[in-house]
């Protein structure tokens, strides 16, 4: 039989089976006629060479049935459909994730900042990159909230009202929210950064924390002081001086500008471990220096900038000692007239130049490095956990 033929028949089971029976028959019509015919003319031909001539033509016969047999089980053999089979690829390493891309794609540790009138949140991969997610705006309700809890240096100290856990915790939840959307993945806790605030009030950011589902407790809803969180968040690389690198210190001093409130304070870090958490020197917060109360003519203008210089001088003043970083945060900490009088207060207070210092201040960043240091405080503390 043609391999091509035999091909054809293994090629697919299905057409195999349906040809078998005419290949039976053709084969067996092939062999027979010749034999009728020498049936038919046996009557004329002496018997015993009949029978002889018909028994060769029998065996003949058996022979080729043998052959067709042996065909059979190669025509109803079970063959692999396309379907079926699992193609073999060379280039299996492309479904296969690098360990880098595990790192990114791995569930960050978010950082969120608190301010009077919005929320920002940032993330921090395994790998070290830092992501900055969301803005949301506060509503009415939440700007009064803050305005009320940060009309003194030391937080509110007034009655708290009914609705206040029912409007701060309300925020938190839309800004969850916003941020799951924005990573398409579910978020569990979070580390939240904000001004300064009585114990009593940094209970009731400990319970929306709990209600948004951002903390399993109130025990475990981690606070951080915006400018602690700021500092992790800054490049230990450019962080020291030279001088404070021969003591070992290194004093920083942080300007918040927000829409409704200003605040100054100066804390003091290890160089050598700048992962550390330095103490505070000195502080002071204005809620009635925000931009907000920042006024449109020049002469009250000039009283609102005058007590803004006098703050900072208030804080520089204990220690009178030059700051060796000078970093500005919130919404508006790089405006370029609020740079101008922090520029004036430190002349006046130590006669220092810090134009240099402050140009590194970048008006995208200044808003968001709270949220980035808090995220990265954030997955330290989870190292340490799992390391212990």
């Amino acid at each position: 039989m043609p391999r091509r033929f035999i091909n054809s028949i293994t090629a697919d089971p299905a057409p195999a089976k349906s040809l078998v029976l005419p290949l039976t028959l053709a084969l067996t019509l092939a062999d027979t006629t010749p034999l009728d015919m020498a049936v038919s003319t046996s009557h004329t031909a002496p018997e015993r060479g009949g029978l002889q001539e018909t028994a060769k033509r029998l065996a003949k016969v058996e022979m080729r049935l043998s052959t067709l047999l042996f065909l059979v089980p190669l025509a109803s053999a079970r063959v692999i459909r396309q379907a079926q089979q699992i193609p073999i690829v060379d280039n299996a390493a492309d479904d296969t994730t690098s360990v880098e891309d595990n790192t990114t794609h791995a569930s960050p540790s978010i950082g969120l900042h608190f301010t009077t009138s919005h929320a920002v949140a940032a993330a921090h991969y395994q790998n070290g990159t830092t992501r900055d997610l969301v803005r949301m705006e506060g509503g009415a309700d939440y700007q009064d909230l803050m305005r009320r809890w940060l009309s003194s240096s030391s937080g509110y100290s007034g009655p708290l009202e009914p609705s206040d856990e029912m409007v701060l915790s309300g925020f938190m939840i839309r800004l969850h929210r916003a941020i799951e959307t924005e990573l398409d993945d579910s978020v569990q806790k979070a580390a939240l950064a904000l001004s300064p605030q009585a114990p009593k009030l940094q209970r009731n950011f400990q319970k929306a924390m709990v209600a948004a589902g951002l903390a399993s407790s109130e025990d475990s809803a981690v606070l951080y002081e915006e400018a602690m969180a700021t500092h992790a968040a800054l490049k230990p690389a450019s962080s020291c001086t030279t001088q404070s690198q021969s003591e070992h210190l290194q004093h920083v001093l942080f300007l918040a500008f927000d829409d409704g409130a200003f605040s100054v304070s100066m804390h003091e870090y290890a160089c050598r471990d700048y992962t550390s958490q330095g103490h505070i020197i000195n502080r002071i917060i204005r809620s009635d220096l925000g931009w907000w109360h920042l006024p449109m003519y020049d002469a009250p203008r000039a009283r609102f900038w005058a007590q803004v210089q006098q703050s900072i001088g208030f804080v520089l003043s204990p220690q009178g000692k030059a700051p060796g970083r000078i970093v500005l945060l919130g919404s508006h900490g790089a405006d370029a007239e609020f740079k101008s009088r922090v520029e004036d207060a430190l002349w006046d207070e130590l006669e220092m130049d810090v134009s240099g210092m402050l140009s590194v201040n970048e008006r995208g960043d200044s808003e968001w490095l709270a949220a980035r240091g808090a995220a990265e405080l954030a997955s330290r503390h989870s190292e340490k956990k799992y390391a212990a």
